[in-house]
């Protein structure tokens, strides 16, 4: 039989108050999320592009950038353009319809003047914005191997075919990152970067990086050991190839990990202070239902590292139903922008970094979260997950059990959830329950101000020493 016990879940109940009143940790630097606005589905340019196909997933759009006065830039990739959005979600930019580039296949033999077409910013799938002047380059095309810049007003100033423009050798198309001066790099191949002038797009030469900032740093990110998805070694250098830093991300602790079901090991961004963020994407323990042709399955997990390489913040968010690669902007000043959809449009969020003394590691896992017979509900299973509990389902009784296990002998159990009862409701497939039960599985369930984010938050009162350094084995990029 199962014995009904709650002792465990009042212990991890006094565990989170202890940690979420402890003196010094409420003002201490870690990140509170909040909703800032909706953008609906549409072609209009206040709208966002999203197509559905007979086979396949949905298009939607496929890459963001974040200025630092809060400023969203979007690659809409269903309305073949970039698209900018203040932190109150009016439109800010969009990039010129038709770009006029020339048609290296039409030239006149009689004077030899180049023909200029018109062609849509078709497929657009990577940006990156020069934070000091507000300028869009956009990575494009069937083949991804045209580079366009526009000025901040999104009138368009060159593009180049990267084909043509780059020596041969450099390797295949990555994505474009921002160097001082306006220069753009252009990821090629195995760790090296291609340095191209900001005024006009020409070749200037080749850094040893995967990606560079607007404060002069490259950086690479190799793998530690084969199929090592979390460990990476990070090298930071300066423009002129000296190496600044040289250290080997630490893990998240067990106990504070929100890897589950990581398949990617992600992409790695420094913010202006030097802190890298590891962004992956792992599979949904709940597929998050948004509207009959729209459901999001896969969730980003974001891991912030101090310059030495510590684990400082760790978070996870709610499916996406589109393939966005980064799937998370970082700003200079350290803020993460998301977007989360449902059935009418896109959300965005900012998870706003508060200034403080380092406190250890914060970890924040925002809920699915969905307004059900009117009120908030969040999936049962991933509640329970973030108290690290069991949930089974008896089919005899027809109700979800929490803390038992298959056998249903050996845990105790928590509590019974039975559909249609005390608000818990069946949604396609899934049982999800009101946000006010969290407690009773020793849960701190908070909530943003909107009222639309539910998140669970922790954290770590000691600061994770740093390993001492070690030889390592290197195994492609990261």
């Amino acid at each position: 039989m199962v014995r009904k016990n709650t002792s465990r879940v009042i212990c991890n109940l006094c565990w989170l108050l202890a940690a979420a009143f402890t003196p010094g940790v409420a003002r201490a630097q870690g990140y509170v999320p909040e909703w800032l606005y909706h953008v609906e589905f549409g072609a209009e340019d206040q709208q966002v592009g999203v197509a559905f196909g007979d086979d396949g997933p949905p298009a939607g759009p496929k890459d963001l950038a974040a200025g630092p006065d809060g400023t969203l830039y979007l690659a809409d990739r269903v309305n073949h353009c970039v698209k900018a959005f203040d932190a109150a979600g009016r439109l800010l930019m969009r990039t010129e319809r038709d770009l006029l580039r020339v048609n290296h296949a039409a030239i006149l033999p009689s004077d030899d003047v180049p023909v200029m077409h018109a062609e849509p910013l078709f497929n657009v799938n990577a940006i990156a914005v020069e934070q000091a002047t507000g300028s869009v380059y956009a990575l494009w095309s069937a083949s991804l191997n045209l580079l366009s810049k526009f000025a901040a007003d999104g009138s368009h100033l060159w593009t180049i075919n990267t084909f043509e423009a780059l020596p041969r050798g450099l390797g295949s198309a990555g994505l474009p990152s921002v160097a001082p001066g306006g220069n753009v790099c252009l990821g090629r191949g195995r760790r090296s970067l291609a340095v191209l002038d900001g005024a006009d797009g020409r070749f200037h030469g080749v850094l040893e990086g995967n990606y560079c900032t607007e404060t002069g740093r490259t950086y690479s990110v190799m793998r530690v050991a084969p199929g090592d998805l979390y460990g990476s070694r990070v090298v930071v250098r300066n423009t002129q190839g000296l190496p600044m830093a040289d250290y080997i991300l630490q893990p998240v602790p067990p106990q504070f990990s929100l890897f589950a079901g990581v398949e990617l090991g992600g992409r790695g961004t420094l913010d202006a202070h030097d802190y890298m963020y590891r962004v992956a994407r792992a599979k949904s323990p709940v597929p998050l239902p948004l509207s009959p042709t729209l459901t999001a399955y896969t969730d980003i997990v974001v891991t912030r590292y101090s310059p030495a390489g510590v684990p400082v913040a760790h978070l996870r968010f709610p499916g996406l139903p589109f393939d966005i690669p980064r799937g998370v902007a970082v700003d200079p000043a350290g803020n993460l922008y998301r977007l989360a959809f449902d059935a009418t449009g896109m959300n965005v969020i900012r998870y706003r970094l508060l200034p403080g003394p380092f406190a250890g590691l914060q970890t924040l896992h925002e809920l699915p979260s969905l307004a059900l017979e009117g009120t908030p509900h969040v999936p049962l299973r991933t509640l329970a997950e973030s108290a690290r509990l069991p949930v089974q389902w008896d089919p005899k009784q027809g109700v979800a059990v929490v803390g038992a296990s298959e056998d249903g002998e050996s845990a105790t159990e928590v509590a019974r959830f039975r559909p249609g009862r005390e608000g818990t409701v069946m949604h396609r497939g899934h049982l999800w329950v009101p946000d006010s039960v969290g407690p009773k599985l020793g849960v701190v369930l908070k909530r943003d101000p909107s009222a639309r984010i539910a998140f669970v938050e922790r954290r770590q009162e000691t600061t994770v020493g740093r390993a001492p350094r070690r030889d390592v084995r290197l195994a492609g990029s990261g």
